[in-house]
């Protein structure tokens, strides 16, 4: 995780990319790199609200721990997905999947932390 953090932090930002291209899959691909600041924000950004959310569930609701973890995943792959939906609909923005699979992997890292006994 450490080693992805530190490849993900390499100013490789969207906007260091940005080309003028005829070709709109080229550039969307340009603004939409695999490593950069933009990916480690989703990545951390998942793993926190799947750990609010378990604290929450567990220390609020009194829920088992490994039954409050589908549930917090869950929470934090829809706030995930909702953001890329947003993104979408706005006139600059696209849904990424780059983006989703960030999320999704602090999702999971979240999910083994959690389930670590």
């Amino acid at each position: 995780m450490c080693i992805f953090i530190i490849i993900s932090s390499t100013p490789l930002s969207a906007k260091d990319n940005l080309q003028d291209s005829p070709n709109l899959l080229t550039s969307t691909y340009k603004k939409d790199p695999w490593i950069g600041i933009d990916k480690v924000q989703h990545f951390m950004y998942s793993l926190f609200i799947s750990f609010g959310a378990q604290y929450i569930l567990v220390n609020k609701f009194n829920m088992l721990e490994k039954k409050a973890v589908p549930l917090s995943s869950s929470l934090s792959f829809i706030a995930g997905y909702s953001k890329e939906v947003f993104d979408k609909k706005s006139s600059q923005n696209f849904f990424s999947k780059k983006d989703m699979f960030a999320n999704s992997l602090g999702i999971l890292c979240a999910i083994l932390i959690i389930l670590d006994d």
